[in-house]
């Protein structure tokens, strides 16, 4: 890999899964290698010739690839190259459902019970 410049700092974050996922086996619960480097953004321009978008920066498209399975192995490998880093700790899952309703129009029911589930009950929960 060729070297960062010195001064430049990669970021050392856990993304969380997208809303096009259905599940979590790309990200850090689903146990896939999460953790990754990102670099600041350096400047890009149209090329002239052909109209595409151009970089100086190589080193961004190789950081992109980096992955790791644990937070410790990007900063020792970060540690071993002699990379400044930052770290962004991993944003908490929810494991809560949210509530869910017999239909949509049970969403304006005013017949409610004291925790706020409709009458009939949920439908998720019927046996």
């Amino acid at each position: 890999m060729p070297p960062i410049r010195p001064g430049r700092t990669v970021t050392i974050h856990a993304p969380p899964k997208t809303p096009m996922q259905s599940g979590s086996a790309q990200t850090l619960q689903g146990g896939a290698p999460a953790w990754r480097l990102v670099l600041e953004v350096e400047p890009k321009w149209a090329n002239p010739l052909l109209g595409w978008t151009s970089t100086a920066d190589a080193i961004e498209t190789v950081t992109r690839q980096l992955q790791f399975y644990t937070k410790e192995d990007a900063i020792a490998y970060c540690d071993k190259n002699g990379i400044e880093y930052v770290v962004e700790e991993a944003t908490p899952v929810k494991k809560t459902r949210p509530k869910r309703f017999q239909g949509y129009g049970n969403n304006f029911e005013v017949k409610r019970l004291p925790g706020g589930t409709p009458i009939g009950g949920l439908r998720s929960e019927r046996k």
